[in-house]
């Protein structure tokens, strides 16, 4: 059969993951031994407000997260709304854009120094 004409359809060749309940809890203290923390990808953090679905995955993955004790990051919170909806179903941290731009280590120190003195009621 040739691949070019007839192309296997992607949920054919997409790879999936089933989560048996028999197995859940056993996966949960496996991932509880081994990370500390969950990262909710930036993917889903963009896509959070297409539609109840995507928010619904989103908040399953951290209540799962939170279950077997695990910290939540939400990574690439990029707007106010973002970083709401994330706080709102329980990231316990959050990382983004919104915040600031990658910067290098040697620029970190004077970086937060900078951030302190504004929330001091300096100025930037």
């Amino acid at each position: 059969m040739d691949r070019e004409r007839h192309p296997l359809p992607q949920r054919l060749i997409r790879p999936h993951l089933v989560l048996e309940s028999e197995g859940t809890l056993h996966l949960l203290r496996e991932f509880r031994r081994l990370f500390d923390t969950v990262k909710i990808d930036r993917s889903f953090v963009a896509r959070v407000f297409d539609g109840a679905k995507e928010r619904a995955v989103t908040a399953a993955i951290i209540a799962l997260a939170h279950a077997a004790g695990m910290t939540v990051v939400a990574e690439g919170v990029e707007t106010c709304e973002q970083l709401r909806l994330m706080h709102d179903l329980g990231a316990d941290e959050i990382q983004g854009y919104f915040f600031s731009w990658p910067v290098p280590v040697s620029e970190c120190d004077p970086f937060l120094q900078k951030r302190c003195d504004v929330e001091r009621g300096g100025t930037a």
